[in-house]
């Protein structure tokens, strides 16, 4: 039935006029501006639970191994220099007005501070984040500029929408890989709402102080000292129920199945239990099934919050395909409507940039009072 609907809605959208879809578009660029800020929050979470994960202590009677040490500087080294590269693009090609040039030193001076900030010992969040965040900034500011209506501060201002095919690309891929990782990981992405609660990663551990099965797997380590990712997490990685059955024999033979109930560690997970039937004999030897109770991913608020989610990348979608509503495939310099509507699209995504690193400037605040005494 959804299926039907969803192909009838799509034939009946091709006898709705343009102007519809005029508002449509301006609606989708308001929306993606909220996506731009989910996107930013994702990328702080896992960034925080992959310094964690590296940068963990090992386990008692396990040996000390420099391999994530090396992953660590490697990914620091790669996010800073691809922030200092794009740094170098934007000066290049994108500095030519007073606007644009705001732009970019504010992005640099922030990005300066944030990693001095983060490598201090008083806030102890190491150098991965911060360069990570820097590159991505970088990145936000170049998109900003891409919209700009003035061919100084744009060089692709003055043509149609094939001249940015290579822009489209690099934006499109860095969404789908977000995109996944929020398909793959269900309503526990919603964690990134919750200030005193785990990253998305480290939610499926019990013990988020010690190295994770991926570090594990980034050492070449056999895992035996390592703790084991929440019960929840591990059955549903090997395909197996996320309610398990244990078998008891009564004091008549007769077995019972007690049922044990797996609950994830993070705030927002919740076990997706999977259809499985226990099989108990009773005493006239006859088998019964008792199916157990099939129980969705996340509570009902937190499937419908994830769906918002959804939407708001299917919206912000629409926007990468069509230059940010160019409807009528107008080039961003134009005139008139066309350069208000570059010029708005300009805006909305600085200022998810600003409201980002003003988030994660508060986030380094909080660490700095946890370790100050």
């Amino acid at each position: 039935m959804k299926f039907g609907f969803a192909i009838g809605l799509f034939i009946a959208l091709w006898w709705i006029q343009n102007d519809i879809f005029s508002g449509w578009a301006e609606f989708a660029r308001i929306v993606s501006f909220f996506w731009l800020l989910v996107q930013g929050l994702l990328l702080l979470d896992f960034c925080h639970d992959v310094h964690d994960i590296l940068m963990a202590p090992a386990a008692e009677g396990e040996e000390e191994s420099s391999v994530p040490y090396i992953v660590y500087m490697a990914l620091s080294a790669g996010g800073l220099g691809a922030a200092v590269v794009g740094l170098v693009f934007l000066f290049k090609d994108y500095a030519g007005c007073d606007l644009g040039m705001f732009f970019i030193i504010l992005t640099l001076i922030m990005g300066v501070l944030t990693t001095a900030i983060s490598l201090l010992d008083s806030v102890g969040k190491g150098l991965l984040t911060p360069c990570l965040m820097f590159a991505y900034s970088v990145f936000m500011c170049w998109y900003a500029l891409l919209s700009s209506p003035e061919h100084s501060c744009n060089p692709t201002a003055d043509r149609v929408n094939g001249a940015q095919d290579g822009g489209v690309i690099v934006i499109g891929a860095i969404t789908l890989t977000v995109l996944l990782y929020c398909v793959a990981n269900g309503t526990t992405i919603l964690n990134i709402f919750n200030p005193e609660g785990e990253g998305v990663m480290m939610s499926y551990q019990h013990d988020s102080t010690k190295r994770t099965e991926l570090h594990d797997v980034v050492t070449g380590g056999s895992g035996n000292n390592i703790p084991l990712l929440s019960q929840s997490s591990a059955s549903y990685q090997h395909g197996s129920p996320h309610r398990s059955a244990a078998v008891e024999e009564g004091e008549g033979g007769e077995k019972e199945v007690a049922k044990e109930e797996v609950k994830s560690s993070g705030t927002a997970a919740r076990a997706c239990a999977l259809p499985s039937a226990a099989v108990e004999e009773g005493e006239g030897g006859e088998k019964e099934v008792a199916k157990e109770e099939v129980k969705s991913s996340g509570t009902a608020h937190e499937r419908v919050l994830y769906h918002v989610i959804m939407m708001l990348v299917c919206c912000y979608g629409s926007m990468i395909l069509t230059n940010w509503g160019k409807t009528n495939g107008a080039t961003a310099e134009g005139s008139g409507s066309s350069a208000a509507t570059s010029s708005e699209s300009m805006w909305l995504k600085i200022v998810s940039q600003w409201i980002f690193l003003i988030l994660y400037l508060r986030v380094l605040q909080v660490a700095y009072n946890n370790n100050t005494p």
